[in-house]
């Protein structure tokens, strides 16, 4: 149960990073410990589990019952899909584990999660607020809301009388963002946030009590340091959950999260029938609440407006020559519906990405690709991870005459929703005589080589057995480590059977990738060939270099010329 008494600010999931990991991660911990109790013990059986998973990404350690509790009680318990009173799944957790449309399942469980609750006691009586609806309302009515605006003002809405006042600053904000008083703007977001953290911890300040849990250098600028990161941490979190629902999705040029235009009748039907303030209920009554799956109703959940909807998508399909006519609706039940328009909307996202790929083709969105990689080092992008799985799918595209399928999924409007699942490459780039697989990461230093260093050869090997072509790989990070560059470079010679031979794997940094973008745009004709060729070249030179950083420098050095140096 957690106690709300030292909380100033909302909070949402940080662990797991996506709402989607939690499928997986509730299905280990039932068909292992169903029916037993979450004691302290099978934490650390669960954690000890979850560490060998091969779908898990992370950072748990065997025995971590701290680390299995931060996965299963602030996501699953919270949110009604697992009872752990005596572990088992909830009827919402039974539907959200059949995988089918569980954006309804996870919009369902957000408009009902609430502070204060049987499982978040607030004796000061602070907290009245269900954080999903209130968040997604002022995204609604303020038009979209930027990472930062979610993180300094979204996250102060703990109680509905606040709502409107929370509503004026941001607009104040961005009054004041826009004014010509303020020319750097990365400083004025900074100072933004010392005005909120102030605001907001201003009895600690004021008290001088700067403790903080994972830092013994406490002093006020390591204390608001910490909080800004804090802050950033649950907008990213929220606007990653939200984007679950399938509703919103987030704007890489206008850096917002905002509503989708084919899903705005669904927000306004929520906000408009989901009661607003908490239940007041006994801890019985309010998991018979939390755990029903069906006492929320959606837009979709309406048979005429999903006739509707369907015609509608259904005459754009026709239009584009997806499909030939309309099925015959009259005679189907909701479930059946429903199907009918999952399998429209999958239309229509292949459609926005065969247009997307022709674009790219043209080197027209080069520009804009370059713009998204400089925007994802300045902090204000969500998601940066899927945005640099995105963005790179773009420029690999953009590239060549492959066809280059990104692992990640795409939402209805064409922009990116979920990274790449854990056994798949984040990127497969497949060409007539050969393959590559792409992967990016932010992650820096030793963790980059903990996370990266073996699922890259190991997916590498899967797609050599799958295709049985030559398969390279691209690594591209923002900086890449000494340890993991060791790592690559030792791999092209040693023949290791389950990596599926000499795993050629070519790290980069990200700004020499960059280079070899503008290579090809100033060259204007390349072929899978001209790719082919230099791919090999670098790998017959890790063979041939007398250490990793020769080869490391060579491959910057070539980067701005790569499609003639091969043939020197």
């Amino acid at each position: 149960m957690a106690n709300l008494s030292k909380s100033k600010t909302l909070f949402f999931p940080t662990s797991p990073r996506s709402p989607h990991k939690i499928i997986n991660e509730i299905r280990l911990l039932v068909d292992n410990f169903s029916g037993k109790p979450w004691s302290k013990e099978n934490q650390k059986r669960f954690a000890s589990l979850l560490s060998k998973a091969d779908f898990f990404e992370g950072n748990m350690k065997e025995n971590d019952d701290f680390g299995a509790r931060d996965r299963i009680n602030r996501a699953p318990k919270a949110l009604g899909f697992i009872d752990l009173d005596k572990i088992s799944l909830t009827p919402a957790g039974k539907k959200l584990l059949s995988d089918k449309r569980v954006n309804e399942i996870f919009t369902r469980q957000f408009m009902k999660f609430q502070l204060p609750s049987p499982y978040h006691i607030d004796k000061e009586g602070r907290y009245n607020v269900k954080p999903y609806l209130e968040v997604l309302r002022l995204i609604y009515e303020l038009d979209g809301l930027s990472k930062n605006e979610i993180a300094m003002f979204g996250m102060q809405l703990i109680n509905l009388k606040l709502y409107e006042n929370i509503k004026n600053q941001i607009k104040d904000f961005r009054k004041e963002k826009d004014s010509k008083k303020y020319t750097k703007k990365r400083e004025f977001i900074f100072e933004s946030y010392k005005k909120v953290i102030h605001k907001i911890y201003a009895e600690e300040i004021s008290e001088e009590d700067f403790d903080l849990r994972q830092s013994s250098d406490n002093d006020l600028d390591k204390f608001i340091s910490t909080k800004k990161a804090n802050l950033v941490d649950y907008a990213d979190a929220a606007i990653r959950y939200l984007r679950a629902t399938g509703l919103v999705s987030f704007n890489i040029q206008s850096l917002k999260v905002e509503v989708k235009e084919d899903k705005i009748e669904d927000i306004v039907f929520l906000l408009n029938s989901v009661e607003r303030k908490p239940v007041i209920l006994s801890k019985e009554k309010y998991k018979e609440y939390l755990f029903d799956d069906s006492n929320i109703s959606l837009f979709v959940d309406n048979r005429i407006k999903i006739i509707q909807r369907i015609s509608e998508l259904g005459a754009f399909l026709i239009m584009k020559e997806a499909i030939r006519k309309l099925p015959d609706l009259s005679k189907m039940n909701l479930e059946q519906l429903k199907d009918i328009l999952e399998e429209f909307e999958f239309k229509k996202t292949n459609l926005i990405i065969s247009h997307q790929k022709a674009e790219l083709q043209t080197y027209s969105e080069y520009d804009d690709i370059i713009r998204v990689y400089d925007t994802i080092s300045g902090g204000e992008i969500a998601d940066p991870s899927l945005i640099l799985e995105w963005n790179t799918w773009r420029a690999m595209a953009m590239l060549n005459d492959g066809n280059i399928q990104g692992n990640f999924k795409i939402d209805t409007d064409g922009s990116p929703l979920f990274t790449a699942p854990a056994k798949v490459p984040d990127i497969e780039c497949d060409y007539r005589d050969f393959s590559i697989t792409v992967e990016v990461t932010l992650s820096r230093g030793n963790k980059q080589y903990d996370m990266e260093g073996e699922p890259v050869a190991r997916h590498l090997a899967d797609i050599k057995r799958k295709l049985k072509k030559d398969s390279y790989c691209l690594f591209v990070a923002p900086t890449i480590s000494e340890a993991t560059l060791a790592h690559f470079y030792v791999l092209h010679s040693k023949k290791i059977a389950y990596y599926g031979g000499n795993a050629k794997i070519i790290p980069m940094d990200l700004d020499i990738f960059i280079k070899i973008l503008a290579h090809a745009k100033s060259k204007k004709q390349i072929s899978s060939v001209n790719l082919k060729t230099y791919l090999e070249f670098l790998s017959k030179k890790a063979l041939e270099t007398q250490d990793e950083q020769e080869w490391n420098k060579l491959i910057k050095d070539t980067a701005d010329k790569w499609t003639v140096i091969p043939n020197q």
